[in-house]
Formats: structure tokens, C-alpha cells, sequence
């Protein structure tokens, strides 16, 4: 999994794991699920996610409903990403669906979009 974008990586440092050019285009598909938290999951990433999956292939992401509306890393920016990026023809939204009791009690949140 990719928390930080390529670009982010260089200007940090950062020392987790690192992409290969070999890892690029080769996946079906991609799940992320509970990692749209403070500190985790950064919007600068989500090109990362397409670059990770083959075309025709998947990501599918989870999280509570809130966390794209009330953590700043998210609200106003995770969802006009997505969007940018389905504009832009890189992948295009299947669903995103609403549903009861993901954690707590609370609502979650399925997105799907398929690689162009």
C-alpha cells in the first residue's frame, strides 16, 4: 500500500516501502479498507493507486462515511480527486455506496472505480 505519493517520497524522505517499476500496471485490483485516518492515507497518493492497477482492473476502497467529511486531509479534497481524476479519463466510478454498521455503529463508505 501507498500512504504518500511518489513526489512525497522524495521531499521527506520517507523510508517504507518503495514502488517498482515492475509493480506498476501488474495488480487486477487494490482494497483499502480503515486507511483513511489521520496521518495514514494522504490525497497526493490516490494517482499512485492508478499507476499500481492494471487498465480494466479494480480499486475498491472502505472507510467510515465521516472520515470524508470531517478529517482535513479529506473533506473537500478525497472525493474532487476522485472526480478529477475520472474527468481526466484515468478511471471511472463504479459506485459509491452508503452503507449501516461499518465500525461502531456508524456508517460506511464502498467506492469502486475501474482503471481505464
Amino acid at each position: 500500500m501507498c500512504c504518500v505519493s511518489l513526489q512525497d517520497v522524495n521531499a521527506v524522505g520517507y523510508q517504507g516501502p518503495k514502488i517498482t517499476a515492475e509493480e506498476l500496471d501488474s495488480y487486477d485490483g487494490l482494497t483499502m479498507s480503515g486507511a483513511l485516518l489521520n496521518g495514514h492515507f494522504k490525497c497526493s497518493a490516490i494517482p499512485e493507486l492508478i499507476r499500481l492497477v492494471k487498465p480494466g482492473g479494480y480499486v475498491v476502497m472502505v472507510t467510515r462515511h465521516e472520515n470524508l467529511h470531517l478529517l482535513e486531509e479529506y473533506k473537500e479534497r478525497f472525493i474532487a480527486k476522485l472526480d478529477e481524476l475520472e474527468k481526466d479519463g484515468k478511471w471511472k466510478k463504479v459506485k459509491i455506496e452508503q452503507f449501516d454498521n461499518y465500525y461502531m455503529n456508524l456508517p460506511g463508505v464502498v467506492i469502486v472505480y475501474q482503471i481505464c
